[in-house]
């Protein structure tokens, strides 16, 4: 329950200042989590006004694998 509620404490931060958080990937940027060994990976889309989570993701896996997610 506590992973939920600093994915959540992520979210909401991305929320605040979506472009605030250090790009890895094009356009993608990520966000460690507190307290947990995770990183949430998102893209904010301007034109759209939105924000789309591509992966929530332990950081002992390889980084790449979120990108296969992508819409090709």
């Amino acid at each position: 329950m506590e992973l939920i509620l600093r994915i959540d404490d992520g979210i909401n931060q991305i929320l605040l200042q979506p472009e605030g958080f250090q790009k890895v990937f094009m356009d993608f940027r990520k966000i460690s989590t507190k307290q947990f060994p995770y990183c949430i990976y998102y893209y904010v889309d301007s034109n759209n006004k939105k924000i789309d989570i591509a992966a929530v993701m332990h950081t002992s896996r390889n980084p790449s694998l979120w990108k296969k997610r992508l819409k090709k």
